[in-house]
């Protein structure tokens, strides 16, 4: 495998490489798959190095603790979640497999089966925090080729519906 690289400006690769913050879910995805990434998702496990670095960047908030850096392609989002203080944390909030890949401190933090779920293009349901979002993600992955389990497939549309029943 080709050494990991991902185009972002210098004084993130360094909080990246140092471990203080993370790549996570779909540009790990697309490492994997060989493909350029949609996005990049840099979660930092500090509130204030995220506070410090979102003033150094022209960037446009996205949601609360998401800004994304307007002027990089492919876009960046710098993102601080009281929840997510590591990477572990990172890997358990992932809505699915194929989403929980992480990359800090020079190296990749994998689920089990994650490289052999990217080559099949299964992946798994492990968590459903954001209902909709979740519901998204399992669509636009489904556009990508991949696919999951029935009983997967029925866990996440029962989820969403009745999330999407509460909103009415």
């Amino acid at each position: 495998m080709k050494p990991a690289t991902f185009d972002i400006p210098e004084i993130l690769g360094e909080a990246v490489e140092t471990g203080k913050a993370a790549i996570v879910g779909g540009a790990i995805r697309s490492y994997y798959e060989n493909t350029q990434p949609r996005d990049i998702d840099i979660f930092f496990f500090d509130r204030e190095r995220y506070e410090t670095l979102i003033t150094q960047f022209e960037v446009v908030k996205k949601a609360e603790g998401v800004y994304t850096i307007t002027d990089h392609d492919p876009p960046i989002d710098l993102i601080f979640e009281e929840e997510c203080t590591s990477l572990q944390d990172c890997m358990e909030q992932a809505d699915f497999d194929i989403a929980a890949g992480c990359y800090s401190n020079g190296k990749f933090t994998l689920p089990d089966g994650y490289e052999t779920a990217i080559a099949d293009k299964k992946m798994k349901l492990k968590n459903v925090i954001y209902p909709q979002a979740c519901f998204e993600r399992f669509m636009r992955y489904k556009r990508y080729g991949y696919t999951c389990t029935a009983e997967d497939v029925k866990k996440i549309l029962q989820i969403w519906s009745k999330n999407t029943t509460k909103e009415k």
